[in-house]
This record gives structure tokens, sequence and C-alpha cells, in this order.
């Protein structure tokens, strides 16, 4: 039976190929699988444009190749081009439904699309498939982050349920324990904001914002003793942050120490 198809617009040329019960070869001899071999190997070295076209010639070798399919759509994935990343994929998840790395790639689309709810049920997904898979575990919590957030304003408990989630894939997030220190801290719940605070500059200690929140719940506490310490380790790690030099003014301003006051607030 033969087989003809061109990539439209690429301008490579269609060439008829005979499918005699065995594999599909190229012109040059090459196998669909040995196509992709060579671009995934092209792609390792920056050469996109080559790794491309012969991902394409693999496809016009083998339309159902799942791992044309499905480097094709990461390819579109990486350059933005998310329609085309996700035909792909989805393409590539229908030849293997049991794909965690399918599953996983259409949940960086739908993540990229800004589409959290349903990222979050295909990195799912992956990780129910591939359980020891660090690097989907780790886009999973970091997806739930952005979930929650995309949750708070309407359903701060949902948000809290995300960072909390985030953090049993990946426990390490600094951003989860930051914003469920935020959620605690809007909550009244100073200890847990504290708590879930020092776990985030533990685990990224150049996080400002951390410890600037830190600062203004021990000034609220009325420890300013601790308070200027926080404020003092946020500028440690952004010496422009505009927060924390008013709240330091503040606070020097609150003991009387007038000249650090404004040294802090004129900068």
């Amino acid at each position: 039976m033969a087989v003809a198809m061109q990539h439209a617009g690429q301008g490579y040329v269609g060439a008829a190929q005979h499918i005699m019960g065995g594999e599909v070869t190229s012109p040059a001899g090459m196998s669909a699988a040995a196509l992709v071999d060579l671009g995934t190997r092209l792609k390792a070295i920056g050469d996109w444009r080559g790794a491309m076209e012969k991902i394409y010639e693999a496809l016009r070798l083998d339309p159902n190749l799942f791992a044309a399919q499905l480097n094709l759509g990461a390819m579109f994935l990486a350059a933005g081009d998310l329609p085309r990343a996700l035909e792909h994929t989805e393409r590539a998840y229908s030849l293997e439904p049991r794909s965690a790395d399918a599953m996983a790639n259409l949940g960086g689309i739908h993540r990229a699309q800004g589409n959290f709810e349903a990222a979050t049920q295909w990195y799912r997904a992956a990780v129910r498939i591939a359980p020891g898979n660090e690097a989907v575990a780790s886009s999973l919590a970091v997806c739930l982050v952005s979930w929650g957030l995309q949750l708070k304003a309407q359903d701060p408990k949902g948000a809290i349920k995300c960072y909390l989630e985030a953090l049993t894939h990946c426990p390490t997030n600094a951003n989860a324990y930051y914003n469920l220190g935020v959620s605690y801290a809007e909550m009244h719940k100073c200890d847990k904001a504290l708590v879930n605070y020092s776990l985030a500059v533990h685990f990224d200690p150049r996080c400002a914002e951390a410890y600037n929140n830190m600062g203004v719940i021990y000034k609220e506490q009325d420890n300013l003793e601790k308070a200027l310490s926080s404020y003092h380790m946020a500028l440690q790690c952004n010496p422009r942050f505009a927060q924390t030099l008013n709240n330091l003014g503040v606070a020097y301003t609150t003991i009387g120490r007038l000249q650090e006051a404004l040294e802090y607030l004129s900068r």
C-alpha cells in the first residue's frame, strides 16, 4: 500500500512510502523511530529546526508514532505554540493513554493556558501512573500553588487545601509555605503563619517577602527586636524592597530612633 505525505508550509518534499508488512523507512533508509532518535539528539545540542524536520519526517512515515507526536508536542510547548502543542500531545495521549509523559505534558499545556484546575488533574493522573517521578511531582506542586492563588479571593480554605496538597508532593516547595503563611496571617492565625514563613525561608533563604511578613507579625505582637531583625533579613535579600524600607522607617520611628527612620524612609 502506498502512502504519500507532505508537511504543509515547511518546504519538504513528500514521497510515496511503501509499507510491506515491515518497518517504514525514509528514502535515506532511516526508520521513523531512528528519525525521532536523531531529532531528539539534534534538539539536545540546540538544533531545534533540524530536530523538528526529522520528527516531521518520522510522522510522514508513521503518523501514529507515539514518540514523534509526544516530542513534537513538547517542542511546541517550549516554543509557546500552545494550540499545536495541544494537538500533538493529545494525539500522543490517544496512542498511549497510560503514558505519564503525555499526561504531564498535557498538564504543562493547561498550566501555560492558566487553566490550573485542568492542569492539576492531568498532573495528578501522571503521578498516579509514575509515583516515583520527582519532576512530575514537583510540577504538580507548582501547579497546585498557582491554583491556590487563583482560588484565594473567592475560596480561602480551598487555596489552603491546594498549598497543603502541594507540600505532600514536594515538601521543599518554599512558595507553598510562603502562601500558607500569607493565608494564615490573613486569618489572624499568627503562630501558623510564622511557622510557614520560617519554613519558606529555610527552603528559600532569599525570600525577602517571607522575612518582611514575619517582621509585620512580630511588630503587631510588640516584639520590635524580632521585627527589626526580620526586616533587616529581608533587606539582605532585597536591598531595594520598598515595603521593608517603609516598615523599618515606621518601626524606628516608633522607638524614637528618628535618624535611622529617616535613612530608611528616604531610600
